[in-house]
Formats: structure tokens, sequence, C-alpha cells
């Protein structure tokens, strides 16, 4: 018999996890949420990530660094950001350190086209020791972030005899692989031991799981669906209030393959066929620069429909940091703009983004190739999800949304609908525990 996961007895996890504390990064939104829950159920989480993020004072945390020219590299520039901030010096810091870091990073990339984390694992590892060395540990959970992870947590676990369960938050390799084959094995290679070793496995996804046993069948029933929520962003006192105009805003980055394309052009149908949402109809676009074919599909509408914003940093005046700047933002809008992506791969993942979303409350317009994929994260009734490659789906659901926001329909969104951390951490708890009692 199952014991209940809140009646356990106190324990003590060694966590691995790459972004933990990383402002900015959903991997650490997936983590870092779940350590408060952790405790609150008993237990004493040890936590080893990279240095990559703030050192948390509620937690026992070590920082480590990749040994590897790629992976210091991509770590300090987030560290010299950190400590140094967006300004000139923490610009001139992070040119020159990756001036001093090229000869070695251009002289690995030679002979490994690995992911930039590869390396970590051994810092990981070390310092793994060293903690299992002064005292015991019941498990050891990798959290996501860098794949090299699970390879440090499967080492610890030969070695000492502690077992260890995995959490995977994107697909690990997938038909849709466009990296190095070299970084294709060593990711495959990692699928492998999490399917052979790891106490229990929990992706985000029912096909990624499909998948995932498909190519190892030693699995069996080790796989498990985690929706990893997060917890209530902070989005301050603000309201969302209608205005005369009809307030569009995406967040995040855009790439050629996630761009707004789609988007774009059935809001140039949509004028052609009632030119007078010209001066009503505002697209707000935040994170980095527009990718260029986002940028080529707006250039064909009216210049004052696209308002694009960059990424917020923190306001001098207010005092408020660019991630409270943007969370004030997304409570504040009509309709949050999600591109899911392209291709089978998105069967595999939900943008992290989406529970982010969800806790802002306001209607989400979802552009995806597998629309039925998002039955179960949210209602489709008072949100717009839509298959991006029917143009005559997309230009009926953009009708329906504005009929909704003229007919003032496009209310905030009750709460429940976001998924719970602590439901997230139950479950993880569940599978930590023997199969029989």
């Amino acid at each position: 018999m199952q014991n209940d996961p809140r009646e356990l007895k106190t324990q003590r996890w060694l966590v691995l996890a790459y972004c933990f504390n990383m402002d900015g990064q959903a991997a650490s939104h997936h983590i870092t949420d779940k350590i408060p829950y952790l405790q609150r159920r008993g237990i004493e989480p040890v936590v080893v990530s990279a240095a990559t993020g703030y050192l948390d004072s509620d937690a026992e945390h070590h920082q480590v660094t990749s040994p590897a020219p790629s992976g210091l590299r991509f770590e300090l520039r987030h560290i010299i950001k950190m400590k140094f901030g967006p300004g000139f010096w923490g610009r001139f810091l992070r040119a020159l350190a990756a001036i001093a870091l090229l000869p070695f990073y251009v002289l690995e990339k030679i002979f490994l086209q690995f992911d930039s984390q590869w390396s970590w694992f051994i810092s990981a590892e070390r310092k793994g020791r060293r903690l299992i060395q002064e005292r015991p540990f019941d498990l050891i959970y990798v959290s996501g972030g860098a794949s090299s992870a699970f390879l440090a947590a499967h080492r610890l676990s030969k070695k000492y005899d502690i077992p260890w369960v995995a959490e995977i938050y994107d697909p690990m390799v997938h038909d849709s692989w466009l990296r190095s084959r070299m970084a294709y094995w060593w990711n495959a290679r990692m699928e492998k031991l999490i399917c052979t070793h790891a106490k229990a496995a929990f992706w985000y996804t029912r096909e990624a799981i499909r998948q995932a046993k498909e190519r190892n069948p030693q699995l069996e029933d080790r796989g498990c669906l985690m929706r990893p929520g997060m917890m209530p962003p902070a989005f301050g006192e603000v309201r969302y209030v209608p205005s005369n105009n009809l307030r569009f805003s995406y967040f995040g980055g855009l790439t050629s393959e996630r761009n707004l394309s789609v988007f774009a052009a059935a809001l140039d149908r949509l004028l052609k066929e009632r030119p007078e949402l010209t001066t009503v109809l505002k697209v707000h676009q935040y994170g980095g620069d527009m990718d260029k074919v986002s940028q080529k599909s707006f250039k064909q509408l009216p210049e004052t429909i696209l308002v694009p914003h960059g990424r917020l940093e923190a306001d001098p005046v207010t005092g408020k940091s660019g991630r409270q700047c943007v969370l004030e933002e997304m409570r504040q809008t009509d309709v949050l703009i999600l591109m899911h992506g392209e291709g089978d791969i998105c069967q595999l993942y939900f943008p992290s983004k989406i529970y982010e979303y969800l806790w802002a409350l306001r209607p989400i317009l979802i552009f995806s190739p597998v629309p039925n994929h998002w039955d179960d994260i949210l209602d489709s009734n008072t949100h717009y999800v839509v298959d991006q490659s029917d143009s005559i789906a997309v230009d009926k659901t953009l009708r329906r949304l504005l009929k909704d926001w003229e007919d003032g329909k496009l209310l905030d969104q009750p709460i429940s609908q976001a998924h719970s951390v602590e439901t997230a951490v139950d479950l993880l708890i569940k599978g930590s525990m023997p199969r029989s009692q």
C-alpha cells in the first residue's frame, strides 16, 4: 500500500538542477517553485546548480561551473550580466570573457559538437560526491536543464547506491533534430540511462513518454506524466481594464521556426475585410529582437499595428525589475499570444510560457500544429486554440475573438485552470517511494 506523500518521514534529497534560481528561464521556474513544497512535505533539499542564478537563502544551495570552454563561456555571460547588469561594464566584461575563451572554445568545437552544458556533470558529480560523503541522502532528484545532469545522477547513484528520479523538460531526442549528430548521440545515451536506471522518470506530455518507451522498452511503467505548473507570479496590484483598442501581446523570443507570420497574415486578411479596425488593433511584442520572418510579415500591415518593446529592463523611476514590468504588462493585455512552433516535435512539449500565461488570467490565443494537444491544459471555450496550418480556421477564430471583445466578453479566466506545483510535487514524491510496501 502506498503512503500518503504528505505523511512521509523526514528525508534529504540531493537536487541536481542546472538552471536553479536563474531569472527568465522556464527551466528555473520548474524546479525553483517546487522547493518550498518539498520542504513542507518534510524533505530537506540540498541543491547543486550552475552559478548562473542567484544563491538561494531558503534552501542549502551549492553552485558549480562547467569546466569545458563552451559551458564556461555560456555561464560567464549570465554571471557577468547578473552581477554588473546590461550596461556598459556588463557588455564590456562579457565581450572580454568571450574573447579570452574564444581559442579554447573553437578548439573544443572542432572535436566535440555537444551542447554547451555537456561538461557540467563533472563539476556536479564532484560536488555531489563531497556532499554524500558528509551525510546520508535518501534520493537524487535531477530536474531537467542540462542533459549532463542525468549522467552525474547515474554515476553518483551507482557509486553510493542511492536511487534517483528524473524530470525531463524538453524532448531529449526527436525526429526534427537540427543540432550535430554527436549531440544527438549524447542525448540518446542520456535518455537510455534514464529509462534503464532511474527509479521514476517524468515527462510533460504523453507522446514524449510513448516515444521514449518506444526507443527504450526497458522503461516499462516507470515513465510518468507530470504537469509542472508554477507558483503564482507577483503581478502586483495591476488589473485588466478594457480600452478602445484590442490589444494583443506576445512575450518571449522569436525565431524562424517560432514566428508571428501566421498571425500577421490573418490580421492582414481581417483588415482587408474590415479596414476600420486599422486604428483599433495593436500587437505589442516583448522580448528580444523580432525575427526576420515576423518582420517581413508585419511590413504588409499598417505600421501602427505593431508596437515593439524589445526586452524590458529594470525601471529606475519605479524601482520595478524588468520581470515585474513584464508580468504587469501580461496582466493588462486583452489577449496573450502563444506560438507553439512547427512540426511533430510540438507533440513532445508545451511551451513553458503557458503556465505563466494561465496565472495572468487573460484569454490566450494559441497557434499550434497540434491543437488537440491542449485539451487537458486549458478550456478552448474561453481561450482560442487554432490549427496554424488551416487559414480558414485561423480567420474564423480571429473573428470569434473580435466579436467577444466587441461584446465585452474577454473576461479574466478562472485561476483553477493553472496546473498546481503542489500536485506536481505530490506526484514526484509518490514516484520516489517504494512500489510496494
